[in-house]
Formats: C-alpha cells, structure tokens, sequence
C-alpha cells in the first residue's frame, strides 16, 4: 500500500496543467507565450527567429534588444522608440534607411562626413568659401546657395502705431532720426528728436 501511495503521488507531480486558450501573450502567464492559440511554456534562452512576432509585430521574451514594437539588431540602439546604427561616440549620419557612422575626426554636416577646417572663434580665422561654425568651433564648407526660398510677394501696407503733429510752432523740419530713451527715469519710454524752422538749420 506504501509503495502504491508513492507511485500515486510521485505520478501527479508529473500532471500537466490543462491548455489555456490564448489569442496573445497577454492572456498567457509569465514564462509562456501564446502559439497556435494555446499558452505554451518557452525556454527563456530561447532565440528570437522570425516566427516568434505575433501578427503586431512585438517583440517577444527571446528578443535581446527590443525597442516599441520591433526588436533591434546587434549593432543597433533603440532611440525615440526606433531602432538606430549603434555609433557608439562617434557621429551618426546620413537620412533614415542610409545611416552610417562616422569615421574618427570627422563630423556629420548636412547628412555626409566630413572632415572640419581648423579651429576658428569668428569667419576672420577662416578661408573664403568657409565659415565659423559656433557650434563645434570649427570651419566648415559654406553652402551652394542654389537652395533659396523666396517667399510671395504681397502688398506692404504699414500702419502708424505713433506720430508727432507740430501745433505750436514752425518747427516742422526734421534733422535727425528719433531717439528712444526714458529721460526722467519713470519706466515710460521718451521720444527725442531735433527739429528746426524755415532757413534756420544752421541758426
């Protein structure tokens, strides 16, 4: 009877679970995944090959880098939800499908590597054709110009936003432009310009 009651247990450490019905991973428990629309239980060093995404897309647990809805490759980081060429210190560059890392020295300037001028502090320090790039300190290679944007042309009506009418006297003639400035220090600007009469510019 012993020996009986031994093989008994020792048989119903071995029962399997009942088959849960699944339609994703979701409705699986962790350490199984949802396949042929049953929960089946996965090695968690299992590889990812192509037929382990579900119909969305997602990556699943055998995903080394996974990244939103996509799994990124070996030489690729996930950024923003996207994967991207690993370049580790050096320059990404290049438009989206093209990317490429750029080489020691080099910078990345409008979406190729290149190799700057010397180091520079304003367009003085640098060759004709070249500018001072604040930005890295360095001359770079000005642009073609055959990009240029000219926006329509419309009719330019200005409006006064001020003006100074002349009530009192006949100094109506301007000799210099208006001169903004707060005179007497109470937070309201001032306006000051010289004026003269008939005849009386060197008076």
């Amino acid at each position: 009877m012993l020996a009986l009651a031994l093989a008994f247990a020792a048989c119903q450490c071995e029962t399997l679970p009942p088959s849960v019905a699944c339609t994703s991973d979701a409705n699986c428990s962790p350490g199984s995944q949802c396949r042929d629309g049953t929960c089946t239980k996965v090695s968690t060093d299992a590889g990812l090959d192509a037929g382990e995404q579900d119909a969305g897309g997602s990556a699943d647990a055998g995903c080394p880098h996974p990244c939103g809805q996509a799994c990124c490759g070996d030489e690729e980081v996930c950024e923003e939800g996207a994967c991207r060429l690993d370049c580790g210190a050096a320059a990404r560059c290049g438009a989206a499908g093209s990317q490429l890392c750029c080489g020691e020295g080099e910078v990345c300037y409008r979406e190729e590597c290149v190799v700057p001028g010397p180091t520079c502090e304003s367009l003085a320090d640098c060759i004709p054709g070249e500018y001072c790039d604040p930005a890295i300190g360095r001359c770079l290679e000005r642009g073609d110009g055959t990009c240029e944007y000219r926006p329509p042309a419309g009719a330019f009506i200005p409006a006064d936003r001020w003006h100074f009418s002349v009530t009192t006297d006949s100094y109506t003639q301007v000799m210099m432009a208006p001169v903004v400035i707060d005179v007497n220090a109470d937070g309201t600007p001032d306006v000051l310009a010289n004026f003269f009469g008939p005849g009386g510019y060197n008076a």
